[in-house]
């Protein structure tokens, strides 16, 4: 008997409680009876576990509180690439200073990516193509490309990109400034594509640049106003001469107190070069912060110049079905909770794209909704009840029948 009576007052409890662990919530508005995307606000973030495994979808009415199975989805690039085989032809020495290359298939190429056996160059290049080996059209007038071997220096930048797609069956790569007679050159050909992901640009509110002239290098502080997914960083460089730094970057992991003030604690999330030839991106794996470091490595050069730098994270969505006329939310902030493990049957009709955007509202308290279960609720918890009650009165007439 005591153990039906513990048994009672664990599922009287558990019934009405199952979401009040949560603490915050934003009401869904413009909600409709269809499939819809729901794009978390920056904001949520400094809220939700690192995962963002305790974010619940409910809908509650007069009646009842549903919980609304939902996809989660983090956006990324979509890359499409195809190396082409290619054979070496032959080198040209007399005024094209060039080499031939024969794709045999006249497959579809947008790329080249040259390797040599130089371990420092800085070459201008142009591209040309031909059926016959006769007539030649222009495909890239002049590109720069470029190695640096040296000490701790490791700077490649040797891919010509194409502005449209070429079948020519031959190339021929002419390297301007150099004597090819005393080198070999590689190349690897390809298609290639990308679609960009989409994004959230975060501009910092606070940038600090210090010259640290001992060790030769400018440090950089940025910090964004909330703490939010980024994944990648942009410099824009203001100097109008050519230049190679390298640069590391870290993020604020935690923090230590020393003294009376609280210190961040910083985690490497990149090692690589800027450089005046590129676009100055830097990608890392995602990672929620609002804190940056960029060290630039200036070594007996002058210090670059930073014009603008900005934050870019990919987006993260919920894509749900609302079939039910309700008011809807996301709640969220619960430390202790699992992940949901919803069945693959809740998203048979789901379209792939052109969803209608749900728009959410600020954040709120969240106070577990007092509502009366339904007629299916108490059905539900009464059969569980009845089972429970026979299942211990079994196993009691079992234990008395056998002491006998």
């Amino acid at each position: 008997m005591k153990t039906i009576i513990l048994f009672l007052c664990v599922i009287s409890i558990c019934y009405p409680a199952q979401f009040e662990a949560f603490k915050y919530k934003r009401q869904l508005h413009h909600v409709k009876d269809s499939w819809q995307r729901i794009v978390l606000p920056d904001s949520i973030f400094q809220h939700l576990t690192r995962d963002c495994r305790d974010i619940r979808l409910i809908g509650v009415n007069a009646k009842d509180t549903i919980t609304i199975p939902y996809l989660f989805r983090i956006a990324h690039d979509k890359l499409d690439w195809t190396v082409v085989d290619y054979v070496p032809v032959k080198k040209s020495f007399n005024e094209d200073n060039a080499f031939i290359f024969e794709v045999p298939g006249g497959e579809r190429i947008n790329r080249i990516e040259l390797n040599s056996s130089e371990k420092y160059y800085d070459w201008v290049v142009s591209v040309e193509g031909s059926n016959n080996q006769k007539n030649w059209a222009q495909i890239v007038e002049k590109a720069r490309v470029m190695v640096v071997q040296e000490g701790q220096t490791d700077f490649t930048y040797n891919t010509i990109n194409f502005s449209h797609v070429s079948t020519c069956r031959y190339y021929r790569v002419k390297v301007q400034n150099a004597n090819i007679k005393l080198f070999t050159l590689n190349a690897v050909f390809s298609e290639y594509s990308a679609t960009p992901m989409e994004t959230r640009l975060y501009n910092p509110v606070k940038i600090i640049t210090k010259q640290d002239k001992i060790n030769k290098r400018t440090i950089v502080s940025v910090q964004l106003p909330v703490m939010v997914p980024v994944s990648q960083l942009r410099l824009t460089i203001r100097n109008k001469v050519d230049f190679i730094r390298t640069v590391e970057i870290e993020s604020a992991s935690d923090s230590i107190r020393q003294g009376r003030e609280w210190v961040p604690r910083f985690s490497h999330l990149y090692s690589g070069y800027i450089s005046s030839f590129d676009t100055n991106i830097c990608r890392f794996p995602m990672v929620r912060a609002n804190n940056f470091l960029i060290t630039i490595q200036n070594d007996n050069q002058t210090p670059v110049s930073i014009d603008s730098i900005y934050a870019l994270g990919p987006v993260h969505e919920l894509i749900a079905n609302f079939p039910h006329a309700a008011e809807y939310y996301i709640i969220y902030g619960n430390d202790t909770i699992k992940a949901e493990d919803y069945p693959t049957r809740n998203w048979e009709g789901m379209p792939k794209d052109g969803l209608e955007e749900v728009q959410v509202s600020c954040e709120a308290a969240f106070a577990s909704p007092k509502i009366q279960p339904s007629i299916s609720g108490y059905v539900g918890l009464f059969s569980l009840l009845i089972i429970s009650i026979v299942s211990v009165l079994y196993y009691l007439h079992k234990k008395d029948k056998g002491s006998k």
